[in-house]
């Protein structure tokens, strides 16, 4: 038997005590759009989760294929978030590496001083 989503987070939001305009103002959302939720049974897993995580439930208790596809997503969104850092990293270093390399080509004092007054600055 499918559950309806929208009176089950409905549910677990008024028993949390928070208030629609708080729960709506977390997750992103109007009141309006909040309160169409609770009249859909059908509501995306990203919701479920978001929803849960505000009024300190897991919905996975009472809908088992949930935890599976977000942690799963969620596993997904951190292997992402982990190549984009180290690619970030990857081209700062290259990017400080050509700073030095175009600092030392740099033979006039007085412009000298200027970038490396600039670059300290930049490193503070």
């Amino acid at each position: 038997m499918d559950l309806h989503r929208g009176k089950l987070i409905e549910r677990f939001i008024r028993k949390s005590g928070f208030s629609i305009s708080f729960i709506a103002k977390r997750l992103g959302v109007s009141r309006n759009t909040l309160y169409k939720y609770f009249r859909q049974a059908a509501i995306n897993d990203h919701i479920m989760t978001a929803v849960g995580c505000i009024v300190g439930y897991d919905f996975s208790v009472i809908l088992p294929g949930l935890s599976n596809k977000t942690s799963e997503q969620k596993v997904t969104v951190l292997l992402h978030l982990q190549k984009d850092y180290i690619d970030l990293l990857e081209r700062h270093h290259r990017l400080v590496l050509l700073t030095f390399q175009t600092f030392d080509r740099i033979n006039e004092p007085e412009v000298k001083e200027k970038v490396y007054t600039v670059l300290k600055n930049l490193t503070k």
